[in-house]
């Protein structure tokens, strides 16, 4: 939702808040490091740790499971 979108009419786009702590940069755990605070995180997001991986074949690289689910969001 932090990225604008260009269009003839404004308009507001709808906030994705984010809750919870970061997580420390000094813990050493398993799994994605924004498991906690992602709303659309998956029991699986606890214990793989991502990829980095190209997005549709672009230069945007995303690190998650579940792109297409975030990418709707």
């Amino acid at each position: 939702s932090a990225v604008p979108k260009i269009s003839d009419t404004p308009q507001k786009n709808s906030r994705i808040l984010l809750r919870g702590e970061p997580p420390s940069p000094y813990d050493e755990r398993s799994g994605c490091p924004f498991f906690s605070r992602c709303p659309m995180a998956h029991e699986e997001c606890a214990t793989c740790s991502p990829a980095l991986i190209s997005a549709d074949g672009t230069n945007h690289l995303s690190s998650c499971l579940y792109p297409e689910e975030v990418q709707n969001l």
